[in-house]
């Protein structure tokens, strides 16, 4: 599924070094027919321009505590998870930004017979928005409001694939409906964030035709429909791409597809999208202690703002490197252009931001289940329109423990 696909690979990608932490590899334990893991993450940080200000910043220290467990069961070849976790987050400045995020998965993996495979998956999130992204970017909105954002957002998928593993070819069908709620901030004064509810409905059918025991090209058809519930940017988005899956050696593996995109409006006053769209995401490992992580693609994202939607365009490389068997290091470099399409809804919309991010960071494993690290962020926007310019720094200590 090509949105919800370049939602992860960007998430996977983005600076987040602290996930890079080493031999991380806690035990489980039995729970019935379950394998039970849990883990904890625990973050100390320091944010400079904490609502991503271009002038008056506030700063703020951030405690972060997020546990999460896995049950998984297999049964033959088929297997069974749930996932659950938490994320705290505690604000010096204020209780304000406090938030509680919660998000709980369910995935079935079924194996039926050589050529038949069936994935079910769910999953349900309780998550925010904080003050100063989203909705209350623009026109000092992000000090209007006494609170984040908050909203929920559910999805329900399944994809079928014909073909065996190592078959000539493959035919893979996806479908998943979602829906995302904003649960506050509802009224006028705190910005009708409700006005953005939608819900979504997408298909998408893949043909893999394999070209060695190593690779496959691929063509991706996809159709998505975007419902909103309380305003007129309802559209349907259908995408056709090329591309090509591969692991042509030991050091390196990717997958990588360019086509065409286009976004339709229901409503005529909305400008609609049309033109090239990609995704590639490419891991090299020169030395079996040294890996390098390249990722860009482009797709018009709904939009938080005024504006109809946003073409973005992402690059990003990564480069995480093992010093002994217990220390690795990471360095980030990023870079996001967003172009905020504006139209007759939204009259005098011309904005453009470039959005550099850096990052570095050291980890350190204790033991196979506690791993230690300390990591530095810097996040730069430049955009044409006055008052949203900014650059932020932070610095963040964290534990990462499991049995």
């Amino acid at each position: 599924m090509f949105n919800k696909k370049v939602l992860a690979a960007s998430v996977a990608v983005m600076v987040n070094v602290a996930a890079s932490a080493g031999d991380f590899d806690p035990d489980s334990m039995r729970v019935g027919v379950f394998d039970f893991t849990p883990t904890v993450d625990v973050s100390e940080s320091y944010n400079d321009n904490l609502y991503k200000q271009e002038s008056g910043a506030k700063s703020s220290s951030i405690t972060r505590i997020a546990p999460k467990f896995v049950l998984e069961t297999q049964n033959g070849d088929d297997i069974y998870r749930i996932n659950y976790g938490l994320e705290s987050g505690l604000y010096s400045a204020g209780s304000d930004d406090n938030y509680l995020d919660q998000n709980i998965s369910a995935l079935a993996l079924f194996q039926l017979g050589r050529s038949h495979k069936l994935d079910l998956n769910a999953d349900y999130f309780i998550g925010h928005d904080d003050r100063g992204s989203g909705y209350t970017q623009e026109s000092g909105a992000q000090l209007n409001i006494d609170e984040p954002d908050e909203w929920t957002r559910s999805d329900v998928g399944a994809t079928y694939t014909f073909g065996a593993e190592q078959a000539k070819g493959n035919i893979e069908v996806a479908y998943n409906h979602g829906t995302k709620k904003y649960t506050n901030h509802h009224s006028v004064a705190d910005g009708n964030a409700d006005e953005r509810d939608y819900k979504t409905n997408q298909l998408d059918t893949t043909f893999y035709l394999r070209q060695s025991p190593r690779s496959q090209v691929f063509l991706e058809l996809s159709a998505m429909k975007y419902d909103y519930d309380k305003s007129d940017l309802d559209s349907d988005q259908d995408a056709a791409l090329l591309g090509v899956k591969w692991q042509a050696t030991a050091s390196t593996t990717g997958i990588a597809k360019l086509g065409y995109l286009s976004k339709d409006y229901d409503a005529s006053q909305y400008d609609d999208f049309s033109g090239s769209s990609w995704l590639a995401q490419i891991q090299w490992q020169p030395l079996a202690y040294s890996t390098f992580d390249f990722y860009t693609s482009r797709v018009p994202q709904e939009s938080s703002g005024s504006s109809s939607y946003i073409d973005n365009q992402k690059y990003v490389v990564d480069w995480t490197h093992s010093w002994t068997p217990l220390l690795n290091t990471v360095v980030h470099v990023g870079k996001t252009k967003s172009s905020y399409k504006g139209t007759s809804a939204f009259e005098g919309i011309d904005r453009d931001d470039d959005i550099d991010t850096y990052g570095v960071g050291a980890f350190y494993s204790v033991v196979r289940q506690l791993t230690v690290g300390i990591d530095y962020q810097y996040e730069q926007r430049d955009s044409n329109q006055d008052g949203l310019s900014y650059d932020r720094n932070i610095v963040a200590v964290n534990v990462k423990l499991g049995l």
